[in-house]
């Protein structure tokens, strides 16, 4: 265990996500039978934009849920991104399918139509598009590359993104969604899968549930899951909800912050921003080192300062479970190499922003900046920065302090 001063994520969890958990406890509907569990999904469903939302245990499972759902099956193809979390990919496997792994773009970091269309072969049956640190991938661009493919979009990371004005999660047949510690909200862990399919949304519900028969209870005419949700998760997840919007307004805050502390330092790449049409909801604030031998030694400046960070995920063909499928990406293996990201959660404080980027600037043997003027707008700087997240005097009251140390787990 490894003490750290600025973890690499801490959520927000307000008196009135605490509260409505309590409420739930208390009610005795602490199962997924707890009407909290339909009632998240449906206003969750909303929130997004599509027909039907179908609550599970994890971001993996909501993944493994869509696969099976879909009819992935031995003898398929999937397409998925080499620069991602191995999730995708190891649902594809359990599934008895073979992933194919396409390289990523230089520019958003997210798997391109150009690399999906060259591994496209007669046993393509879908794509997972990873919507990778909060940049949204061109859905549209990747079904016109693998036609006729099922297009299943990984939204762990980008809860909340848009593309041309529809939500990530909603292009593709079905959009799967994490609820992890560290994502845009959280119910501690928890998923969704969401779909307009009504036949997909049955089979989804059947498959959460141990494929138990609806109408004969115990009845099982196939194997399933027990991939459901509490109704203690779905409380808070509906309390994370009605503030989605003003996480994501503060994660804009911070990345702006980001931005403006190290766009003076040529030898990085910044988090792309994303376009009008397709902006980042900066998930994670990343940048990109000169090398992997900078990155490494900038990680251990930071965290000899009490400062978390990560390195970018490895690309998938590089790992031992998947060490029989050779792919060309050299895009991914560069950014591999020299990614980081950046504490990002949304009670950074304009403080801790400083701390990092003046660490930064140290391991790249650069001065600290002069004091910046802020873009918050309140008195005291702990004030400023809670302004920003919340906007009000009764929501503030509800972002906690964090202690001065804290005993943190790596966070996946």
């Amino acid at each position: 265990m490894i003490k750290r001063e600025i973890p690499v994520y801490s959520p927000w969890i307000s008196e009135e996500d605490v509260e409505e958990v309590r409420r739930a406890t208390l009610s005795g509907w602490v199962s997924s039978s707890s009407p909290d569990v339909l009632s998240f999904e449906e206003e969750f469903a909303a929130a997004i934009g599509s027909g039907r939302g179908i609550s599970c245990s994890s971001g993996t499972a909501a993944l493994h849920l869509s696969l099976r759902a879909a009819g992935i099956g031995p003898g398929d193809e999937v397409i998925v991104p080499d620069l991602t979390f191995i999730a995708p990919a190891s649902m594809v496997v359990a599934c008895g399918a073979t992933p194919v792994f396409a390289d990523v773009s230089v520019e958003d970091w997210n798997v391109t139509p150009e690399s999906v269309s060259k591994c496209v072969t007669p046993r393509t049956r879908a794509v997972i598009a990873v919507h990778l640190y909060g940049n949204p991938a061109d859905c549209e661009g990747l079904a016109e590359a693998a036609p006729g493919a099922i297009i299943i979009e990984d939204v762990a990371q980008s809860c909340g993104a848009t593309r041309d004005d529809v939500n990530a999660g909603t292009f593709g047949s079905l959009g799967c969604f994490s609820f992890f510690g560290n994502k845009v909200i959280t119910t501690g862990e928890g998923g969704m899968v969401l779909t307009d399919d009504p036949d997909l949304a049955s089979r989804l519900h059947l498959l959460r549930g141990h494929a138990m028969s609806p109408d004969r209870r115990y009845f099982h005419s196939e194997l399933g899951f027990n991939y459901r949700m509490t109704g203690m998760q779905a409380a808070m997840g509906r309390s994370q909800l009605r503030r989605m919007d003003e996480i994501l307004s503060r994660k804009r805050k911070i990345a702006k912050l980001y931005a403006n502390r190290l766009a003076d330092l040529p030898e990085l790449c910044l988090h792309p921003p994303g376009t009008a049409s397709a902006p980042s909801i900066f998930w994670m604030y990343s940048i990109l080192t000169p090398s992997q031998k900078v990155r490494d030694e900038m990680m251990r400046r930071l965290g000899m300062k009490g400062i978390d960070t990560r390195p970018f995920f490895y690309p998938m063909s590089s790992l031992p479970p998947f060490a029989g499928h050779p792919t060309h990406a050299p895009v991914s293996r560069d950014l591999s190499e020299r990614g980081l990201n950046l504490p990002s959660g949304p009670l950074l404080t304009e403080s801790e922003i400083d701390f990092v980027t003046d660490t930064i600037r140290e391991a790249l043997g650069r001065s600290k900046r002069s004091k910046v003027t802020s873009i918050t707008d309140s008195v005291t700087a702990r004030t400023r920065t809670l302004e920003a997240a919340t906007g009000s005097k009764r929501a503030r009251a509800n972002l906690p302090t964090r202690k001065g140390r804290v005993e943190l787990p790596f966070q996946i």
